[in-house]
C-alpha cells in the first residue's frame, strides 16, 4: 500500500461524536485525541510522527468506516489547479459509502447541488447570466439539466440518490418554465434575490474602474481648475472665464447626452467655478445625475432587505445608504422616491425619519395614496396617532376600498 496520500483524503473529527462510545483501538484513539478540533490528512500524521507512516492512510480510513471521523474534500489528485467547488463542505460517509452505480465525484456533484437547491437562483441553477435571452435560457438548461436528467442512469442501481436527482430535475425544470415565460421572468425578477455570476461581477468591476477613472479625470480638473483659478486672480480674464465656462457646459450637455450624468455633473461644477450665473442650470444637471445614482442604490437596498440574513449582516451600510438615498429625495422632492426610501427605513426601524420623509411625499403629491400610505404606516409604528389619523383619513379618501387603511383609520380614530 502506497504511504502517500491523496490531495482529497483529509478528515476531521464530526460534531457530537462521542469517541468513548466507539469500538477503537489504543492506535486509533491516540490519533483521534491528536486530531480534534482541526482538519488533517495523512500527510500530516506522518509529519507529526503520530503513527508510523505506512499506517496513517488505513488508520484514517478505519476511523472513518467507525464513524469517529469525516472524510471532507480539498481537491483530486491530478485536478487542474482552481477554486475547490466543495471547500469547506463536510459530506456524509454514509452517503459517500451508499450502495450506487455512481463515482464518488457524482455522489458529490449530486448532494452539492440538492443541498442548495433552496439557496440558489433559478439562473444559479441553470448555470445562466440574468441577463440571458431566451434562447440562452434554453441552451443553459439542457446543458445542465442533462447532467442529471433520468436518461443518463437508465438502469443503474442509485439507491436514495434516485429521489435525489428527480428532486434536483424538477427544481431545473421548474426554473426553465419560469424564465421562459416572460411574465413569470419578470415577476421573480422583482422578487427573488438574485446572486451575481462570475461574469456579472466582472462587468461590475469594469464599471467600478470606469468610475475611478472618471474620479481620477474629477480631480484632475479639480487641479486644473485651481490653477487657473490662481491665473484669473492674478490676471481677471473675463473673457476667458466666459469661454471656459462655455466650453464645460458644452461637455457637460454632450455627456449627458450620452447618458454619462456623474460625468455631467463634474463639468457642469466646472462650469459653474467660471460662472456663477450657472449655478441653477449646474444644479439641474447635479441633481440628476444624484437622483440616478440614488435609483442605482434603491435597486440593491431592495435586493438586500428581500433577504433577512443579508439585512441583518449590512445593517449599518444599509442605514448609510438609505440615509443618502433619502437627502437626495428631499433635495429632489421626488415623492416616489421619498416613498420608496421611507419603506426601507420602516424596516430598518427607523419610523420617525421615515414619517419626515412621507410627509414630504405627501406635500409633493397630495394625491399620491402611496404617499399617505407611508405616512400611516411610520405614523402607527411611532405612535402618533394624531399624524395616524389624518394620513389614513387622507388614504380612505383616495382609496376607499382599502382594508389597511380602515385598519389603520381606526387605531387612529381609537387613540386620538
Amino acid at each position: 500500500m502506497s504511504t502517500t496520500p491523496e490531495p482529497e483524503s483529509a478528515y476531521e473529527v464530526g460534531a457530537g461524536v462521542d469517541i468513548t462510545k466507539l469500538p477503537l483501538t489504543p492506535e486509533e484513539g491516540f490519533v483521534v485525541s491528536r486530531i480534534l478540533g482541526r482538519r488533517v490528512t495523512a500527510a500530516d500524521l506522518i509529519k507529526e510522527a503520530v503513527v508510523e507512516p505506512q499506517r496513517a492512510a488505513s488508520v484514517l480510513e478505519s476511523l472513518a468506516r467507525k464513524g469517529a471521523v469525516l472524510r471532507v474534500s480539498t481537491g483530486r489528485a491530478g485536478a487542474a489547479s482552481g477554486p475547490d467547488p466543495y471547500r469547506g463542505i463536510v459530506f456524509s460517509m454514509v452517503d459517500l459509502s451508499e450502495p450506487a452505480d455512481l463515482s464518488e465525484e457524482q455522489r458529490k456533484r449530486i448532494l452539492f447541488v440538492e443541498m442548495n437547491l433552496e439557496s440558489w437562483s433559478y439562473y444559479k441553477l441553470l448555470g445562466s447570466k440574468r441577463t440571458a435571452t431566451p434562447a440562452e435560457i434554453k441552451n443553459a438548461y439542457f446543458k445542465s439539466s442533462k447532467e442529471f436528467h433520468p436518461d443518463a442512469f437508465f438502469r443503474k442501481n442509485l439507491g436514495s440518490y434516485r429521489e435525489r436527482l428527480d428532486r434536483i430535475f424538477r427544481a431545473m425544470k421548474l426554473a426553465y418554465d419560469t424564465l421562459q415565460d416572460p411574465q413569470r421572468r419578470a415577476t421573480y425578477d422583482d422578487t427573488a434575490s438574485i446572486e451575481l455570476t462570475p461574469e456579472e461581477e466582472a462587468e461590475l468591476e469594469l464599471l467600478a474602474q470606469e468610475k475611478r477613472k472618471v474620479d481620477e479625470a474629477k480631480r484632475r480638473d479639480e487641479r486644473n481648475a485651481e490653477r487657473m483659478k490662481e491665473q484669473r486672480l492674478k490676471r481677471n480674464p473675463m473673457a476667458e472665464r466666459m469661454r471656459k465656462a462655455r466650453e464645460y457646459l458644452e461637455l457637460a450637455d454632450e455627456a449627458k447626452r450620452a447618458g454619462k450624468l456623474d460625468e455631467a455633473a463634474n463639468h457642469a461644477r466646472l462650469a459653474a467655478g467660471y460662472d456663477e450665473g450657472l449655478k441653477a442650470k449646474v444644479d439641474v444637471i447635479v441633481l440628476q445625475a444624484e437622483r440616478a445614482r440614488a435609483g442605482t442604490m434603491m435597486k440593491r437596498i431592495n435586493q438586500i432587505v428581500a433577504s433577512p440574513s443579508d439585512m441583518r449582516d449590512m445593517a449599518d451600510e444599509l442605514n448609510r445608504v438609505a440615509d443618502e438615498v433619502a437627502e437626495v429625495a428631499a433635495r429632489a422632492n421626488d415623492a416616489p422616491l421619498l416613498v420608496e426610501v421611507s419603506t426601507v427605513l420602516m424596516k430598518l426601524k427607523r419610523p420617525v425619519r421615515a414619517a419626515k420623509l412621507a410627509q414630504q411625499a405627501a406635500e409633493a403629491e397630495p394625491k399620491n395614496p402611496r404617499a399617505w400610505e407611508a405616512l400611516a404606516e411610520a405614523a402607527h409604528a411611532d405612535s402618533k396617532w394624531a399624524i395616524l389619523l389624518r394620513a389614513a383619513d387622507r388614504w380612505l379618501h383616495l382609496e376607499p376600498a382599502n382594508a389597511r387603511a380602515k385598519e389603520l383609520h381606526k387605531v387612529g380614530k381609537r387613540q386620538s
